[in-house]
């Protein structure tokens, strides 16, 4: 294993505090910078981070509403020295700029497409998270080509699509006005411990007394222009009444405390795709590749290994 593939943190701490105290002290470790790069679709400029071999087959890695490319941080060293691994930060989001089309979930499928062709990236594995894992299914419905496996991660497409975040987008306006101080807000969730814990509790299942550093990571998505239109869209998604079939040999991930998105929506997943293989991750709320990282990729290297072996067997 080289240098940057070596595990984050070592051995599984014992207590909520170790754990803490583990992400504080590596999760910045790595100079990220000399990785990001940037491409065009439709003119608009897509900002990512890549590692690993150009060669490799390749894992894409999608975020969700709340967070952009750094929300993999403990997943992509782990497998650069098998892979080409790429995270990207969909429009609107990021480093990203907005789309030219209209912000919606069916063309940030289409944008994944133009992404991987800019690239020229034939086939990929694609792990998505909440609004990322989404896209992932929608990608698989329209673009099954594209796909080698797909991973979802506590995905949206049942439960978000409901009236109440209708309503709520309704005030756009407004919202767009108050996601302005975005940066601002999230300074004053982060700076305070209890706040930070209050409202990281939305998507971890136990909230950590972890930086304020981190919690910028986590929530860097709040006050990004691309914010309040891709809430519109998801409450209007129902992943199981857009057209296609999902084919693509899938793993559905979801944490069993997830208080964002319910674990039932996994078994809905599980339902439409009766072929997926399920793992519901303990003690673990919406972003298992955050809470839980070591168990997280080890159920993706489980998952994508056949797709070395594959590339292997081809080129012999």
């Amino acid at each position: 294993m080289s240098d940057l593939a070596k595990p984050l943190h070592g051995t599984e701490p014992d207590t909520v505090d170790e754990w803490a105290a583990a992400i504080d002290e590596s999760w910045d470790s790595f100079d990220w910078e000399p990785h990001e790069k940037s491409a065009s679709v439709d003119g608009r400029k897509i900002n990512y981070v890549e590692l690993g071999d150009p060669t490799k087959p390749v894992l894409l890695f999608i975020h969700g509403i709340m967070g952009t490319w750094r929300n993999w941080i403990f997943n992509l060293l782990p497998f650069c020295d098998r892979y080409r691994v790429i995270a990207l930060d969909l429009p609107g989001f990021g480093d990203s700029e907005m789309p030219a089309d209209k912000l919606t979930m069916e063309n940030y499928a289409k944008a994944v497409k133009g992404f991987c062709d800019n690239l020229g990236i034939q086939q990929v594995t694609l792990i998505g998270n909440s609004m990322g894992g989404l896209i992932g299914a929608l990608v698989a419905k329209s673009t099954p080509e594209l796909l080698h496996k797909l991973v979802l991660v506590d995905a949206a497409g049942f439960s978000t699509a409901n009236r109440y975040l209708r309503r709520i987008t309704r005030y756009r306006r407004f919202l767009n006005a108050f996601f302005a101080f975005g940066y601002l807000i999230r300074k004053v969730i982060a700076a305070n411990k209890y706040l930070a814990a209050a409202f990281t509790k939305i998507v971890l299942w136990r909230p950590m007394n972890i930086s304020s550093e981190l919690i910028l990571v986590l929530l860097s998505g709040i006050g990004k222009p691309g914010f309040v239109d891709a809430a519109r869209s998801i409450a209007f998604t129902r992943i199981d009444r857009a057209p296609g079939e999902i084919t693509t040999e899938t793993m559905i991930i979801w944490g069993r405390n997830d208080s964002l998105i319910p674990k039932r929506d996994a078994f809905r997943y599980a339902k439409m795709l009766p072929d997926a293989r399920l793992e519901l991750m303990e003690d673990t709320g919406h972003i298992p590749m955050f809470e839980t990282p070591d168990d997280f990729n080890a159920l993706i290297e489980d998952f994508a290994a056949g797709e070395i072996a594959a590339t292997a067997s081809s080129a012999a």
